[in-house]
């Protein structure tokens, strides 16, 4: 198990290179930025459901490690899959501007699940 400076500093990393992924990760959602937090850990949450049902199926240690990434914290505070993907977005939203409209918030939930959960 990891410290949580640990992996807030993997957070803080995963933030600094996600940044193409971030640039363009609200085309699916063009009001991400102007979600509430509550709609934003939604529209996340559906995205890390999809990929958590894809790797049960083949990859189970991987699947654990994105529930772990994903599960709730004991002190009121959102996990570190949630806490990442929203600052990646919002990061990509307020520093970068790009005319890619390929990625999307889903690739940025997947390529932050790949970083995290590299098995």
């Amino acid at each position: 198990m990891m410290s949580n400076k640990t992996m807030q500093k993997l957070a803080t990393l995963a933030c600094v290179l996600l940044p193409a992924a971030a640039a363009g990760a609200d085309t699916s959602y063009p009001d991400f930025a102007a979600m509430d937090i509550d709609a934003r850990i939604l529209v996340i949450r559906e995205e890390m459901h999809l990929r958590l049902q894809e790797a049960e199926q083949d990859a189970p240690v991987k699947a654990a490690c994105i529930a772990e990434l994903f599960a709730p914290q004991g002190d009121g505070q959102l996990s570190l899959g949630y806490r990442t993907a929203i600052e990646a977005v919002e990061f990509g939203a307020a520093r970068y501007v790009t005319d890619d409209d390929a990625q999307t918030v889903e690739e940025a939930v997947t390529q932050m699940i790949a970083l995290f959960c590299p098995i």
